[in-house]
Order: C-alpha cells, then sequence, then structure tokens
C-alpha cells in the first residue's frame, strides 16, 4: 500500500553558499537557513517553503567583512505557524564594530510570506553593534497574523547609549500587493499603490525606534496611489523619516487616530486623494506642517510651533484647522465672480501666535477697490497673482496692512498704503518668483526701528507716485530692476538701496543720510535724470553711475567706491558739501566728467595712483588729491 507523504528537503544547495543561488521548487517542511554572504534564495511558484515553532527563513550570516548581502525572491510561499516568516538576524560577532546585513526581499503576484511576522530583524547574541537593512518590493501578500507584518525597529546600546540599528531603505507595495499587519521601524522611502493595512495599531509606525534610525535609513519619498489604513486609536501613519509625501489615493483611519501624525509633515495630496480620520482630526504635525491639498482632508488639521503653510484652494479640509505660535501662511484664492476669499475649509481657522500671514492667489486680471482684509489672527497680506495677470489696487483701495508679493504676475497700486512697519516686502530671495509692481499711489511706511519701507529681493518695482518713509530706510532693491519716476523720500536713513540691481531715475530720491547707495557685481549700472540727495552723502556707489540730473549733499556729492565710477554727463551736476564733490577712494574706481562738478574732487586711500579721472573740456572743478 502506498501512502502520500510531504515531500521534504526541496530548496538546493541547502547549506546554502557562497555567491550562490538556492531554488526552492517542492514543500520544504524545516525551513531554510541562509549564513552565506552574496546568497539568492529563489522559491520557485510550486515552492513552499514552512517551519512548525520556528521562522520558515532564518538570515544569520558570520561578520566575516564589513557588511554582507543577501536576496530572496518568492513566486511561490513561506509560511511559519508562530514565528517569523522571515528572520533576519545581525549575525555571529566578530572583529568588525558596525557591520551590516542587507536584504532585498521580492515577493511575486500571488506568492506570500506569512507568520507571526512576515519578516522581522533582530540581534544574534554577543553582536549588538551590527546594521540590519531590508528593502521590500511586493505584488504579492505580506502577512503578519500578530499584527505586525513588517518589523524592523532594533534598538542597541552598544556604546553607550540607545539607538536605531535597523530599518527598510525602502517599501514598494505594488498595485496587486497586500501587508496585512503594522510595519514597525524607520523606512526611508515608500511606493504603495496596493493596500497597506493596519488593523488595530498604525499602518506605519517607528516603534521602539522612536525618532531615531540608522545612518544607511535617509528620510526619502512617500508616494500612495493606493489605500493605506487602519482602525486604530493611534495614527495610521507615525514616522519620523518622511520627506515628502504625495498622495493621490487613501489614507484613512476608521478609528479615533488621526491618519498621519509626525514632527515634520511636507505633504502634497493630490486631485482625488483622499486622507480622512474618523476620530475627528486627520493630520498632526508636532512641529511643522507644508500641506498643499488638491483633494479631500476629512477631519482637522492641527500644526505645531514652527511656521506652516497651508493651502487648500483647489481642494477641500472637511474640518478645522489650528495654527501653532509660529509664523504661519494660509494660502487662498480670490474668486472673482462672487468677489470673495475661497480658501477650501469648511471648519474654523485658528491662526494661534505668531506674525501669520494670508496668501491670495489670483487667477486673473482683478481691480480692487476696497482693501482686503486678512482673516482673524493674520496680520500679513501676500498678494500672489499668477503669470500674466494683474492685479489692481484701484483708487478706492485704502489699507493698513503690510504686502508681500509673491508670485508671477504684476500688481499696481493705485490706492494709499499706510503703515507701521514696513509696506511692501517680498519672500526673501525667493527665485522661483517675479512679480513686477507698480506703485501709481501713496505708500507711506512709519518705521520705529532699523529698516526698509519697502524690500524688494527679486521683483521689479515701478514708482510713479509717493513713498514715504519717517523713522527708517526707504527702498532696498535686490537682484531686479528699480524705475523710479516718482519721490522717494526717507527721513530716518538712506533713499535708496541697491545691490546687483539696476537703479533708473527721473524722479526725487531722498535720504536723511545718503541718498542711494548702489552697490552689485561688474556690469551693473544706474543711472540718474532726475534728483538725488542725502545729508550725509548723495550718492555712493561701487558701480557704474551715469549722472546727466542733480546729485547733491550737504556732505559729500558722490562717494565712488572700489569698482565705482561715476560718469557725469552733459547736463549733470553734482552739488558737494563740507566733504567736497566727489570722493574717489581705495582703488579701482574712477570719474568722467562731461557737466558740472561743484566742490573738490578728492582721490585718497591705497592705490590712488591707480584711478582714472578724466575731464571734458570746458568742465569746471576743483581738484585736490590727498
Amino acid at each position: 500500500m502506498l501512502v502520500p507523504v510531504l515531500a521534504e528537503a526541496q530548496c538546493a544547495p541547502e547549506p546554502t553558499v557562497v555567491g550562490g543561488t538556492t531554488i526552492c521548487s517542492g514543500t520544504d517542511a524545516n525551513g531554510v537557513r541562509i549564513t552565506t554572504s552574496n546568497t539568492v534564495l529563489n522559491v520557485a511558484g510550486d515552492g513552499i517553503v514552512i517551519n512548525t515553532g520556528a521562522p520558515a527563513v532564518t538570515v544569520e550570516i558570520p561578520n566575516a567583512t564589513y557588511s554582507s548581502f543577501t536576496s530572496i525572491a518568492v513566486s511561490g510561499r513561506i509560511s511559519s505557524d508562530t514565528q517569523s516568516g522571515i528572520l533576519l538576524l545581525s549575525g555571529g560577532g566578530s572583529t568588525y564594530s558596525g557591520t551590516t546585513t542587507q536584504l532585498s526581499l521580492k515577493v511575486d503576484e500571488g506568492a506570500s510570506v506569512s507568520g507571526a511576522t512576515a519578516l522581522a530583524m533582530g540581534q544574534t547574541p554577543g553582536n549588538t553593534s551590527a546594521l540590519l537593512v531590508a528593502d521590500i518590493d511586493n505584488a504579492g501578500t505580506l502577512i503578519g497574523t500578530s499584527g505586525v507584518a513588517l518589523r524592523g525597529d532594533v534598538v542597541a546600546a552598544s556604546y553607550g547609549y540607545a539607538s536605531s540599528s535597523s530599518g527598510f531603505t525602502s517599501i514598494m507595495n505594488r498595485a496587486t500587493g497586500v501587508i496585512s499587519g503594522s510595519v514597525v521601524g524607520p523606512v526611508g522611502r515608500v511606493t504603495n499603490a496596493g493596500l497597506i493595512d493596519g488593523g488595530a495599531s498604525s499602518a506605519f509606525t517607528s516603534g521602539a525606534a522612536g525618532t531615531s534610525y540608522p545612518y544607511l535609513i535617509w528620510p526619502g519619498t512617500w508616494t500612495n496611489t493606493g489605500t493605506i489604513q487602519s482602525n486604530s486609536a493611534v495614527a495610521t501613519i507615525v514616522s519620523s523619516t518622511i520627506n515628502s509625501l504625495k498622495n493621490s489615493g487613501t489614507i484613512a483611519n476608521s478609528g479615533s487616530g488621526a491618519a498621519i501624525s509626525s514632527s515634520y509633515l511636507d505633504i502634497q495630496n493630490d486631485a482625488g486623494g483622499q486622507i480622512s480620520s474618523s476620530g475627528g482630526t486627520a493630520i498632526i504635525s508636532s512641529n511643522y506642517l507644508r500641506l498643499i491639498n488638491a483633494g479631500t482632508v476629512t477631519g482637522n488639521v492641527v500644526t505645531g510651533n514652527s511656521g506652516s503653510t497651508i493651502d487648500s484652494t483647489a481642494g477641500t479640509i472637511d474640518g478645522s484647522v489650528l495654527f501653532g505660535s509660529g509664523d504661519d501662511i494660509l494660502v487662498v484664492r480670490y474668486d472673482a465672480a462672487s468677489a470673495s476669499i475661497v480658501t477650501g475649509i469648511t471648519g474654523s481657522i485658528n491662526a494661534g501666535g505668531g506674525t501669520n500671514t494670508e496668501q491670495v492667489k489670483f487667477a486673473g486680471d482683478v481691480t480692487l477697490n476696497t482693501g482686503v482684509a486678512p482673516l482673524s489672527g493674520f496680520q500679513r497680506l501676500m498678494l500672489d497673482p499668477a503669470s500674466g495677470t494683474t492685479v489692481t489696487l484701484g483708487s478706492g483701495f485704502v489699507s493698513n496692512t503690510a504686502l508681500i508679493l509673491s508670485g508671477n504676475g504684476a500688481v499696481v497700486n493705485q490706492g494709499q498704503i499706510t503703515t507701521n512697519g514696513p509696506a511692501v516686502t517680498d519672500i526673501s530671495y525667493s527665485f522661483g518668483n517675479r512679480v513686477t509692481f507698480c506703485n501709481d499711489g501713496a505708500i507711506a511706511a512709519a518705521m520705529s526701528s532699523f529698516g526698509y519701507g519697502i524690500t524688494l529681493s527679486n521683483d521689479r518695482f515701478v514708482n510713479n507716485e509717493t513713498v514715504t518713509v519717517t523713522g527708517g530706510n526707504g527702498v532696498s532693491m535686490s537682484y531686479n530692476d528699480l524705475v523710479n519716476t516718482g519721490t522717494i523720500s526717507a527721513t530716518g536713513g538712506v533713499g535708496v538701496d541697491v545691490f546687483d540691481a539696476v537703479l533708473t531715475n527721473s524722479g526725487t530720491i531722498s535720504g536723511s543720510t545718503i541718498g542711494a547707495t548702489l552697490n552689485g557685481n561688474v556690469g551693473y549700472t544706474a543711472s540718474n535724470s532726475g534728483t538725488i540727495r542725502g545729508a550725509t552723502a548723495g550718492v555712493s556707489t561701487g558701480i557704474y553711475l551715469t549722472n546727466t540730473g542733480t546729485i547733491s549733499s550737504s556732505g559729500v556729492g558722490v562717494q565712488v567706491q572700489p569698482y565705482g565710477y561715476l560718469i557725469n554727463g552733459a547736463g549733470g551736476v553734482v552739488n558737494g558739501g563740507t566733504g567736497g564733490a566727489v570722493t574717489v577712494n581705495s582703488f579701482n574706481a574712477g570719474v568722467a566728467n562731461a557737466g558740472t562738478i561743484n566742490g573738490d574732487v578728492t582721490f585718497s586711500g591705497f592705490g590712488s595712483g591707480n584711478n582714472l579721472i578724466y575731464f571734458a573740456l570746458g568742465a569746471t572743478v576743483t581738484v585736490r588729491r590727498a
């Protein structure tokens, strides 16, 4: 009589060999041990590797080198009844401190790895300084009957302090992939198109590792086009290794916990993306949050004490928003049809503490004849016109709120802006934005300390009317043009200060100290056909200045700094005072005169013999060489 028996020892070669491939094509009922480096375990489509009371596959490579690598490819099934389907251990100790064992696991569609955990990491006795890392590529099923599918939160204290010594460099869960149970431990990068179900716990949590992670795990981009879910009192995703999260799928918690929780979060929720919690709060950041939402967030959004940014203008937050004590930004959009602000937030908005900004996006040309009052708790107003659009602040526009410029369109002021503190600024050195700002109205800024009434770092400014700054400096420009046909005056400092920018003045610029300071790299120029005056100096220039207007001071008319040059053209007038008309300092500086210089021209400082001076015929000037 023939009695069918379960075929065993169907994995060969076994024991494994260095640099070899072990293939399992039948049923191996007593598990497999990988004890050699650079070894591949291939469980074929008809292969079954199981074990009772022990892991089905154990990877434990003695530390004979600084690092060892193995890979497991599963087209069949790996399973343990009470232990881990796959156990990755640090291996026996060696003279090498901090050795690394790396595992690459690939599970094909229709294949599975299961056990109390599908994959777990642990330390071999006597070796607590090794690092353990794994990357996962799953198109099949990973099941953890304990509630944990993947565990990599080993913490060691080999150097006298506890630190994380394991984690996952990347987890890719393909469209057919299912991870049933939590992923515990640091994870660098996640790409999910399938289902990750944390059950009664988190789908992702750092576990014992807390906020630490080994140096081989780099916080990366998490992309979800599938479903990440849980039914838990804790958040579905709890992680300190998310550099950015891009979601167009579903991240949901049907329990009382949040959907996402971390100290720092950068979330882009695209159209169709769903982030939700049944517990009332969907997203919690204990420190910083940047949320760009074009999908749906169901539940409250809570930020921490660093400056956060929330933009739901293209989506919906079905809940409230609570900012922390940082300097936060709320992005809204202007709806021209209703002449109103749209936030995309159905609940309340609590601005928290700090100095907060309301950023208003404009998609088309619009004229505002009344002031736009920021929402409660927001002290600053940012205008953000799209490229090719113009926002006009009409003659009826009156505001005492400072303006911040963003975007790539144009802003024209025909109204009155009166502020205590700076009146107009932009996002400092934000080279992705370039606004043209035109003042055809009145801007007045009362400054109580050092600063500028208008500061623009990368935007073009055209002033055709009046800018008046009391108690401080006037206009600071960097990296773009300043064209003045109107009047700029500052009673507490410099009238205009430009760096790597081109000044074209046909109006009037005045300062209580210096009328205009001009600096920048070689090649930048300035021109004056109007009037510039200051108390200590009319102009201080480190670039080429062409004057066909009038520059005057009761101190020094023009201070020419190193690499600067004064070209006083026909009709140009420079009036000096007690300090002379022109001083030329140090080196690589000079004067060319075809106009009128009233006062002394003085060369001084190191290398004065290298300076160049040229006088046109008929010019009248007094020269004194110090």
